[in-house]
């Protein structure tokens, strides 16, 4: 069974109501499913790949972060702040922006010790992303 997916960033559309058999998301808990029929949900998001599955067909994005919705109606929003196919993506700028961030850990007040926390969550999800590219 098919079900609408629409998938947005603030600055474009990059699924506006397709049908889709299948939805893998990453969560706060571990990558998730969605399929046709599923019950209504909102579930925040962590940087990771998002897999838009339409038969033998997968479209891979990899977002920053964002949030989930499946609607009573079984319609499903993905809407996140950024979102790029993995080849647009440079392996060598992570592994340095990765680097980066873990040698920033612990240094500066609270709230830079906190963007290097995040910036490691964020380059760490991209460089195993790039790392199962497939």
């Amino acid at each position: 069974d098919l079900f609408p997916v629409n998938f947005y960033t603030p600055h474009g559309v990059l699924a506006d109501m397709a049908q889709k058999d299948g939805v893998i998301l990453p969560g706060v808990d571990g990558y998730f499913g969605l399929k046709a029929n599923h019950v209504p949900l909102i579930s925040q998001l962590t940087p990771g790949v998002v897999e838009l599955h339409n038969g033998s067909e997968m479209e891979k994005f990899f977002i920053s972060g964002g949030f989930a919705f499946v609607h009573p109606n079984g319609v499903a929003d993905i809407c996140v702040l950024e979102a790029a196919t993995l080849d647009q993506v440079d392996p060598a700028a992570v592994k340095s922006a990765l680097a980066t961030a873990q040698g920033a850990q612990g240094q500066g007040d609270e709230e830079e010790q906190a963007a290097s926390r995040a910036a490691v969550e964020l380059y760490s999800a991209l460089d195993a992303a790039m790392d199962n590219k497939s």
